[in-house]
């Protein structure tokens, strides 16, 4: 439910965090992996937010962060999340908001329980799973009986299908479902190494005036289309620079459409905080945890 409701929203590229390493966790991955899988596509996995050590669970924050920085400096557009619960979907919202990840724009984020209190407690208000508690209660119920009277209990466990994804502005609402505006974000995805890539262009593939496409990316997307445009290009360049760890700067400047490798720096840093070299530098450092 949640990998399609993920890939309904344009996700391509995949993220699923544990609260935990125990079993009711890896039902959760084998049925978000397995729906991925059926489409083409792969899923990447955070540590858990939470190790057993012995009897007794420890936080594990250390690794965790640092496991979430690698993957908001790899960032690229349309990730979609899936957190084990809404606890740990906050998480991943504030850690986003903390970096200037742009949540639903770079990284749509799903939780599971649709707590009240967690959804409207975040900073983007959270999609979540809605749970079919009243289900669970009754095979409970049933199960307990089984066991008072004697009989055998599954050997296998139970999974109740959960009721409905409940969508809120960590995927999106109904600004980012109009059409051309998703038209023209996967446009400049699809298009952004091309060095002749403007604003006109994306204009006339969406089909729209220039200036009617400026309006509304100001009020849906708080940027200018050529904002939009070089942000996407920072972060399939701050993708390269991990993945190819050998090529130069100048190449990996021209794989995302930027001829002039100073105004590339120029703007990396900008982006960043850092040049091209020291980023590609600091990501080789950190474990590969993700």
């Amino acid at each position: 439910m949640a990998a399609q409701h993920l890939l309904d929203r344009n996700c391509r590229t995949f993220v699923w965090a544990p609260f935990t390493d125990s079993s009711c966790n890896h039902w959760q991955r084998e049925g978000f992996t397995t729906v991925l899988r059926a489409h083409g596509y792969e899923c990447r996995f955070l540590p858990p937010a939470h190790r057993r050590i012995g009897q007794t669970w420890h936080d594990n924050d250390t690794e965790w962060r640092q496991a979430v920085a690698t993957l908001f400096h790899s960032l690229r557009q349309n990730t979609g999340l899936l957190a084990f619960n809404d606890c740990l979907a906050g998480r991943v919202l504030a850690a986003a908001h903390d970096v200037g990840v742009h949540v639903p724009r770079q990284l749509a984020v799903i939780g599971v329980g649709n707590d009240v209190e967690a959804h409207t407690s975040s900073l983007v208000d959270l999609t979540s799973i809605d749970v079919d508690w009243e289900h669970v209660a009754r095979r409970a119920v049933d199960l307990l009986d089984t066991l008072l009277q004697g009989r055998a209990s599954p050997y296998e466990p139970v999974l109740i299908p959960p009721r409905a994804v409940i969508t809120r502005g960590s995927t999106g609402v109904d600004p980012w479902e109009h059409s051309y505006i998703r038209q023209a974000t996967a446009y400049i995805s699809e298009h952004c190494s091309d060095s002749r890539l403007g604003v006109e262009r994306v204009a006339e593939q969406v089909g729209i005036s220039r200036r009617q496409l400026e309006r509304n990316f100001r009020s849906l997307k708080h940027c200018t289309v050529r904002a939009f445009i070089e942000d996407t290009r920072m972060l399939m360049a701050a993708r390269l620079l991990v993945e190819q760890p050998r090529a130069k700067i100048m190449v990996i400047s021209e794989l995302i459409g930027i001829t002039d490798p100073n105004s590339f720096y120029r703007k990396f840093r900008l982006r960043f905080g850092v040049t091209p070299t020291a980023f590609r530098r600091k990501q080789a450092a950190l474990p590969n945890r993700i």
